[in-house]
């Protein structure tokens, strides 16, 4: 077992009798794996121990490949087990991410406007739950899916609890407590995924049976149950919380393109060009969209002031000594400053890039990470940028 391995083995073994030794940490926990709750529970436990307030994990090709956006530099990836011997898999949060075109990424979310909505889907599900607030039919709801699905994993619970705090209780009275702890981690997990305030719904004597879940056996039953069944109600809140940021972006689709319109233009970064048919050269812009030239007068990595919506080029600007651009990667992502010097290296690494900021500091990054923003000060307001 190699080293590596055998660290993240023990820090998950260490993690998985912690969470349940008090309902302070337990609380904890959930907190966390509300937002990981696509992660399988032993998984949950290992981006608890490494990174508590993580929002969003995703391995290094989902967010280059699908979601186009690049982790940041020394970022320290979550490492979690797989079940080949002494291979390791590797996710990044969110935080350790960055969009190269200043794209924000948007986590579904329930606004209290579309509150109402969720409270319908959850009445028209579970015909018993009656309550008029959001909070309290989720406390319902959870309560309905416990209920209703806790019976095959508490026979398992029953069978093998040696060695735990529940061995020498009757088969009812695990039985209700695994269903009551259970509801009650639904619901906050829920609680915590929707960022509702638990303190008026939850206290640490909700979860004071925890500490009867004290060997590895009785500890990952709960966590699984208490993983699939929450995987249940946000499953469902999630799909409508999505259903409506779709709804929300279409309605506002008319908003966007008048602000386009009077805005009439937009900075794009060229990252790459070829020669198409007809002699004509075809360069493609940062955000996915190609332009047809006739003179080969542009270069990778200069910025065009681009006519919305009928793609004419304005200016140019070019990545140059002198010119202004924005960082966009990096530790200086944001910084705003002048190109003192372009490092063209002979190796296979990168190009670089020497700037100078207002404060007449330099710097290095990388040329890839400079965004001309105009000649000598900023042509339009950077808030064009980001459309």
């Amino acid at each position: 077992m190699s080293n590596k391995y055998q660290y993240v083995y023990e820090l998950w073994f260490e993690y998985s009798q912690k969470i349940t030794s008090s309902p302070t940490n337990w609380m904890d926990f959930l907190k966390t794996s509300a937002w990981s709750f696509k992660y399988r529970f032993d998984d949950q436990i290992l981006i608890y121990a490494q990174k508590p307030n993580a929002k969003a994990c995703a391995e290094y090709n989902t967010w280059n490949n699908k979601m186009n956006r690049w982790i940041k530099k020394y970022s320290r990836g979550i490492a979690l087990l797989t079940n080949e011997q002494n291979k390791l898999r590797y996710v990044f949060d969110i935080e350790d991410t960055w969009s190269p075109v200043n794209q924000p990424l948007h986590l579904w979310s329930v606004d209290k406007q579309h509150e109402d909505e969720f409270i319908e889907m959850i009445h028209d599900k579970y015909d018993s739950v009656d309550s008029t607030s959001l909070s309290d039919s989720i406390i319902e709801m959870s309560r309905i899916i416990a209920q209703e699905n806790t019976q095959d994993y508490v026979s398992s619970l029953i069978k093998y609890n040696q060695d735990s705090g529940l061995e020498f209780l009757e088969e009812q009275e695990i039985k209700s407590i695994f269903t009551q702890l259970t509801a009650n981690s639904i619901a906050y997990q829920i609680f915590s995924r929707l960022e509702l305030d638990t303190k008026p719904y939850f206290a640490e004597e909700d979860f004071s049976d925890i500490t009867l879940f004290n060997s590895l056996d009785s500890i990952g039953q709960l966590g699984t149950t208490v993983h699939d069944l929450t995987e249940i109600g946000l499953d469902d809140i999630s799909r409508l919380a999505k259903k409506i940021m779709i709804r929300t972006f279409e309605q506002n689709k008319p908003k966007r393109q008048n602000k386009i319109e009077e805005n009439d233009s937009k900075l794009c970064k060229i990252v790459n060009k070829s020669t198409i048919k007809g002699g004509k050269i075809q360069v493609n812009l940062h955000d996915g969209k190609n332009v047809i030239i006739d003179e080969n007068d542009y270069n990778v990595g200069d910025v065009i002031d681009l006519k919305v919506p009928d793609h004419e080029i304005n200016e140019v600007f070019e990545l140059k000594e002198g010119a202004c651009v924005l960082i966009t990667g990096g530790k200086h992502t944001g910084e705003l400053g002048t190109v003192s010097e372009i490092i063209v290296n002979e190796s296979s690494n990168p190009n670089t890039i020497i700037i100078e900021n207002s404060a007449k500091d330099e710097f290095l990054t990388l040329k890839d990470y400079a965004f001309v923003v105009g000649e000598d000060a900023p042509a339009i307001s950077l808030l064009e940028v980001n459309k």
